[in-house]
Protein backbone atom coordinates (compact mmCIF):
# COMPACT_ATOMS: atom_id res chain seq x y z
CA UNK A 1 0.00 0.00 0.00
CA UNK A 2 1.55 3.26 -1.13
CA UNK A 3 0.68 6.11 1.21
CA UNK A 4 0.76 8.51 -1.77
CA UNK A 5 -2.35 6.82 -3.20
CA UNK A 6 -4.31 7.96 -0.16
CA UNK A 7 -5.01 11.37 -1.65
CA UNK A 8 -8.77 11.80 -1.14
CA UNK A 9 -10.44 13.29 1.94
CA UNK A 10 -13.37 11.28 3.26
CA UNK A 11 -15.54 12.03 6.28
CA UNK A 12 -17.08 9.34 8.44
CA UNK A 13 -20.51 10.04 9.84
CA UNK A 14 -21.65 8.43 13.07
CA UNK A 15 -25.32 7.51 13.57
CA UNK A 16 -27.39 8.82 16.45
CA UNK A 17 -30.83 7.40 17.25
CA UNK A 18 -33.50 9.48 18.96
CA UNK A 19 -37.13 8.74 19.80
CA UNK A 20 -39.80 11.10 18.49
CA UNK A 21 -43.03 12.12 20.29
CA UNK A 22 -44.97 9.12 18.97
CA UNK A 23 -42.27 6.61 19.98
CA UNK A 24 -40.71 6.19 16.53
CA UNK A 25 -36.96 5.94 16.15
CA UNK A 26 -35.19 8.59 14.07
CA UNK A 27 -31.62 8.04 12.90
CA UNK A 28 -29.52 11.11 12.13
CA UNK A 29 -25.85 11.33 11.21
CA UNK A 30 -23.14 13.74 12.23
CA UNK A 31 -19.55 14.13 11.06
CA UNK A 32 -17.22 12.22 13.37
CA UNK A 33 -13.78 12.49 11.73
CA UNK A 34 -12.06 13.01 8.37
CA UNK A 35 -9.14 10.95 7.02
CA UNK A 36 -7.06 10.53 3.88
CA UNK A 37 -8.14 7.55 1.77
CA UNK A 38 -7.50 5.74 -1.46
CA UNK A 39 -10.84 5.52 -3.27
CA UNK A 40 -11.44 2.86 -5.92
CA UNK A 41 -14.57 2.14 -7.89
CA UNK A 42 -15.22 -1.59 -7.95
CA UNK A 43 -14.77 -3.15 -11.35
CA UNK A 44 -14.17 -6.46 -13.08
CA UNK A 45 -14.41 -9.42 -10.74
CA UNK A 46 -15.09 -7.19 -7.73
CA UNK A 47 -18.06 -5.62 -9.55
CA UNK A 48 -19.40 -9.11 -10.36
CA UNK A 49 -19.04 -10.10 -6.70
CA UNK A 50 -20.80 -6.90 -5.66
CA UNK A 51 -23.65 -7.54 -8.11
CA UNK A 52 -24.15 -11.06 -6.73
CA UNK A 53 -24.34 -9.70 -3.18
CA UNK A 54 -26.68 -6.89 -4.32
CA UNK A 55 -24.34 -3.94 -3.70
CA UNK A 56 -23.62 -2.62 -7.19
CA UNK A 57 -22.46 0.99 -7.55
CA UNK A 58 -19.85 0.51 -4.86
CA UNK A 59 -16.50 2.05 -4.00
CA UNK A 60 -13.67 0.69 -1.90
CA UNK A 61 -12.23 3.16 0.60
CA UNK A 62 -8.79 2.17 1.89
CA UNK A 63 -7.72 4.02 5.02
CA UNK A 64 -5.03 3.74 7.68
CA UNK A 65 -6.14 1.94 10.83
CA UNK A 66 -6.38 4.08 13.97
CA UNK A 67 -8.30 4.26 17.22
CA UNK A 68 -10.90 6.39 15.43
CA UNK A 69 -11.34 3.95 12.55
CA UNK A 70 -11.72 1.07 15.02
CA UNK A 71 -15.10 2.61 15.97
CA UNK A 72 -16.56 2.32 12.45
CA UNK A 73 -19.26 -0.26 11.85
CA UNK A 74 -21.84 -0.94 9.12
CA UNK A 75 -24.23 1.63 10.59
CA UNK A 76 -21.90 4.52 9.74
CA UNK A 77 -21.88 6.54 6.51
CA UNK A 78 -19.01 7.93 4.42
CA UNK A 79 -19.21 11.39 2.85
CA UNK A 80 -16.98 11.76 -0.19
CA UNK A 81 -17.06 13.98 -3.26
CA UNK A 82 -20.50 15.45 -2.39
CA UNK A 83 -22.03 11.95 -2.10
CA UNK A 84 -22.96 9.79 0.86
CA UNK A 85 -22.08 6.09 0.94
CA UNK A 86 -23.56 3.32 3.10
CA UNK A 87 -20.99 0.88 4.48
CA UNK A 88 -21.48 -2.77 3.53
CA UNK A 89 -18.19 -4.40 4.49
CA UNK A 90 -15.14 -3.64 6.61
CA UNK A 91 -11.98 -5.74 6.44
CA UNK A 92 -8.30 -5.56 7.34
CA UNK A 93 -6.11 -5.23 4.24
CA UNK A 94 -2.96 -6.67 5.81
CA UNK A 95 -2.16 -9.05 8.65
CA UNK A 96 -0.58 -6.14 10.52
CA UNK A 97 -3.94 -4.29 10.27
CA UNK A 98 -2.22 -1.08 9.22
CA UNK A 99 -4.92 -0.51 6.59
CA UNK A 100 -8.65 -1.09 6.46
CA UNK A 101 -10.74 -1.54 3.32
CA UNK A 102 -14.34 -0.39 3.53
CA UNK A 103 -16.76 -1.30 0.76
CA UNK A 104 -19.63 1.15 0.53
CA UNK A 105 -22.50 1.84 -1.84
CA UNK A 106 -23.66 5.27 -3.00
CA UNK A 107 -26.63 5.96 -0.73
CA UNK A 108 -28.66 7.53 -3.57
CA UNK A 109 -28.27 4.32 -5.57
CA UNK A 110 -29.08 2.21 -2.50
CA UNK A 111 -32.30 4.15 -1.83
CA UNK A 112 -33.52 4.04 -5.44
CA UNK A 113 -32.77 0.32 -5.90
CA UNK A 114 -34.41 -0.69 -2.60
CA UNK A 115 -37.60 1.26 -3.32
CA UNK A 116 -38.37 -0.61 -6.55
Amino acid sequence: MAIGQMNKRVTFQMPSVTVDDSGGRITSYSDSFTVWAEVKKTNGVREAEAAISGITGTNDFIIRQSTETDLIDKNWLIRYNEKVFKIHNIEAVSEERFYVKITAKDRAVAVSSSSS
